[in-house]
């Protein structure tokens, strides 16, 4: 498996074989127990390779779905965006065992992408995302269908998503609020150029995660008692200054200026 002399990721490569292969134990004993149950000719073809071609999508957001590729792709995109990777090896083992059905795939990723966010949401409020990483791999089948169904949030994290992306997300995760704002920016454009029919801008968002730009508040945390803004916000100033709505990504340049 040739990564143009990535040693680093050929090493994830055969991480995620184990994960996605294994049940437990070392890495290099899930890949002897590979080609010595299926022979090393099969490990080539049915295992190394596939997953190697997967990798590569994944880490280029490049996979051939046809029609469906642009869709499968921005699924692949957001998901990058995370800080975590435990998304990787369920997309892996589901575009390895499915890779001949694209809407299959589509399907798991979105519903991979709607998880992803919320446990990166719940952050320390959620223990077990690794747990529930190797509950859906191993819920992965051949003779199945790619099982989005599994990735559900419980009610009650539901309810912990929304308290935390209306009050808490801006002060204890900045990179995280950037994810968020991305996310509803990308979504209202695509949203308007639905209804307008013409295209919007989408601005780049590895560069709009970048240390280069800042989140910043629309409403101040503290105005002044004679402006405008505690006028409009009389006693409610701090519940409002907590909120994602108030919310906006501003490159550093600009923000040193105002």
């Amino acid at each position: 498996a040739d990564f143009d002399g990535e040693a680093e990721n050929r090493k994830y490569l055969t991480s995620f074989l184990h994960d996605i292969f294994g049940a437990g134990g070392r890495i290099e004993t899930t890949l002897r127990g590979l080609i010595d149950k299926h022979g090393a000719e099969s490990f080539l073809s049915d295992f190394l390779e596939p997953t190697a071609k997967a990798y590569r999508d994944i880490l280029n957001k490049s996979f051939d779905g046809g029609r469906l590729g642009p869709e499968i792709n921005a699924c692949l995109r957001y998901l990058s965006w995370l800080p975590r990777k435990s998304w990787i090896a369920p997309a892996l083992k589901v575009m390895v065992v499915h890779r001949s059905e694209p809407a299959k795939i589509l399907e798991f990723l979105q519903a991979l992408d709607r998880y992803a966010y919320g446990l990166a949401i719940l952050g320390d409020a959620n223990k077990n995302d690794d747990k529930r990483y190797a509950e859906i791999i191993a819920a992965i089948d051949v003779s199945k269908d790619a099982p989005a169904k599994v990735l559900k949030l419980e009610d009650r994290e539901l309810r912990s998503i929304g308290k935390r992306l209306q009050f808490t997300i801006g002060s204890d995760n900045v990179r995280l609020a950037k994810l968020v704002l991305m996310r509803a920016h990308i979504h209202t454009t695509l949203f308007r150029e639905k209804k307008s029919r013409r295209p919007g801008v989408i601005l780049a968002g590895e560069e709009m995660l970048g240390s280069q730009n800042n989140v910043e508040h629309l409403l101040p945390e503290s105005p002044a008692l004679d402006s405008n803004w505690s006028k409009l916000f009389s006693g409610e100033v701090n519940v409002h200054w907590k909120m994602v709505g108030n919310l906006f990504i501003l490159p550093e340049e600009l923000n040193s200026k105002l």
